[in-house]
């Protein structure tokens, strides 16, 4: 499963997937997952997701979002079993964690990280014209009681999403009493330096070992 980009570009050189087509495809892949469920041993209860910069970005909004807020996209899921019989589909894709690496959190500020505006701006358009799509694509925006936990990891020499990203989501969630962890490395970029990834995918599994499995 993948997600259209927005560095496929027309002749003209605009995306051909600006937003929110991305997050369309996210909220498909669970769908399809739900929906599926029985077929691949799936626990429909007990989803995780993460993923690194725009990666993590996308895993928040999939776990910070519901159906009330207009994200949902309007892919169809196959609707067959294995011996032709149809199926109802899930229309639910609300998961259960999320373990977000270096991911944007507020787009608007992000914005002014010289290395990410270009990007920024295929995705979204100027912020002076788009101030609702910014809105819309923050993370931040979706924050509620009713939220899965989140665990961020990030570094905090990081030039192109910059650490404040991290810091700001989790003293939101803080100052909510919501569920949050935060490992911020000392020292380390956008990309983690080689034998950081232990840190990084030691925490991730055990953030959802706590949260995904069964006791």
């Amino acid at each position: 499963l993948s997600h259209r980009l927005t560095s496929v570009k027309d002749d003209d050189g605009r995306p051909l997937h600006p937003w929110p087509a991305a997050i369309h495809d996210c909220k498909a892949a669970i769908r399809f997952l739900k929906t599926y469920a029985e077929r691949y041993r799936i626990d429909p209860n007990r989803i995780g997701a993460t993923g690194a910069s725009s990666g993590g970005h996308l895993s928040l909004l999939l776990g910070l979002t519901d159906t009330t807020d207009g994200l949902e996209g309007t892919i169809p899921v196959p609707m067959q079993t294995g011996d032709g019989a149809a199926l109802e589909a899930i229309l639910d894709t609300r998961i259960h964690a999320v373990y977000n690496k270096s991911g944007p959190t507020d787009m608007l500020s992000c914005h002014a990280a010289p290395v990410v505006t270009p990007f920024m701006e295929d995705l979204l358009g100027p912020p002076q014209s788009n101030l609702e799509k910014y809105r819309a694509a923050s993370p931040l925006t979706y924050l509620s009681p009713n939220d899965p936990p989140v665990m961020s990891i990030h570094g905090d020499l990081d030039h192109v999403v910059p650490v404040e990203q991290a810091r700001i989501l989790h003293a939101q969630m803080n100052a909510m009493k919501l569920a949050n962890d935060y490992i911020e490395l000392e020292g380390q970029k956008h990309i983690f330096n080689k034998g950081i990834g232990t840190t990084y995918w030691d925490s991730c599994y055990a953030f959802f070992d706590k949260h995904l499995k069964e006791r």
